[in-house]
């Protein structure tokens, strides 16, 4: 398989004369909040018509809105027919390239939609999620996709704040796993992954955050993954028929919802034993009370019904994290 690259082609210059201008149809009404979505219509014309006395305009519509669309674009403007659930073509349209001999080609981008969560919206509208604002459109589209990028630019400020080795920890083993997990992996039998590596690599952003900088000791880092597997299991068991239903299969999903709920009890109370009995000094006054506690709350997680397992396993977790912070020297 060929790259772009090697065949020749570049990316040129926003500044480079083109001969056609790209648009798409306003198609999402959440995106724009209340009678939002019929002023942004008369806009998108405005902008396409005055585009169109310089250079020819291809807008991209939904089916449905073909008749709509050519009615308020009128004749100089080019419509073509495609499914399409955003308007900002920027991002969810190909890249066009050259090769400085004539040779066009265009750049299909696997496009994450802001981080992930947003692009599970059509999903969780199709399942009935009313526990989600977004799917249930008491949050518009703008808005999620603006807190997005300030929330991005926010998190490598904040991290790199913290010292350059804590920051690129976080953002190379923490952030960027977490989009590898919405991109790539959520999906596939190793959903449990970015789990692993990102809440793995949280005492170590911590500690090398410190004065001096210095790795935790390994079994820190290994109780923190296991936490960070169980979280996943956890995660995923309320929600386990409505992503099946819309094709989310992760390795929870495969494995069902009783084998999840034993491995994630398992997987906690391993991460406590090891919070318990890793550290070089002796235990702390609550390492008896504790123990006693996730061991009665893993009963709870085997045996319970309802939501009653899965309450008892966040519990555990809580616990988990208690005695990390206990125990960190």
């Amino acid at each position: 398989m060929t790259t772009p690259a090697s065949d020749g082609f570049y990316m040129p210059a926003e500044w480079v004369p083109h001969t056609r201008c790209w648009m798409a149809w306003p198609c999402r009404p959440e995106t724009w909040p209340g009678d939002g979505i019929d002023a942004a219509r008369e806009a998108y014309v405005e902008v396409a018509r005055a585009i169109a006395t310089f250079e020819p305009v291809t807008m991209v519509c939904d089916p449905d809105d073909v008749a709509e669309a050519s009615l308020a674009c009128g004749p100089g403007i080019q419509l073509m027919p495609f499914p399409i659930s955003d308007s900002w073509i920027r991002d969810t349209g190909p890249s066009f390239l050259v090769d400085g001999k004539g040779g066009l080609a265009g750049a299909h981008w696997r496009f994450n939609a802001w981080g992930g969560n947003y692009s599970d919206c059509a999903r969780d509208r199709e399942v009935g999620r009313r526990d989600k604002p977004l799917a249930t459109g008491e949050l518009s589209s703008s808005l999620v996709r603006t807190c997005l990028v300030l929330a991005g630019v926010g998190c490598v400020v904040l991290s790199l704040l913290a010292g350059w080795r804590s920051g690129l920890t976080h953002l190379a083993l923490g952030v960027s796993f977490g989009h590898l997990y919405n991109l790539r992996l959520k999906s596939t039998p190793w959903s449990w992954l970015p789990y692993a590596v990102a809440f793995g690599a949280l005492p170590v952003a911590v500690r090398l955050a410190g004065s001096p900088a210095q790795l935790p000791p390994p079994w820190m880092i290994g109780a923190a993954a296991t936490l960070g597997v169980a979280a996943h299991f956890l995660n995923t068991l309320p929600d386990l028929a409505d992503d099946e239903a819309t094709g989310v299969r992760g390795l929870p999903h495969r494995l069902g919802a009783v084998r999840s709920r034993l491995i994630a009890t398992a997987l906690l109370v391993l991460a406590s034993a090891t919070s318990l009995v890793g550290p070089e000094a002796a235990p702390t006054r609550w390492a008896g009370p504790a123990l006693v506690v996730v061991l009665a709350l893993a009963a709870v997680a085997l045996s319970g019904r309802g939501r009653a397992p899965f309450y008892a396993a966040i519990a555990i977790a809580l616990v988990d994290v208690l005695l990390l912070t206990e125990a960190a020297p």
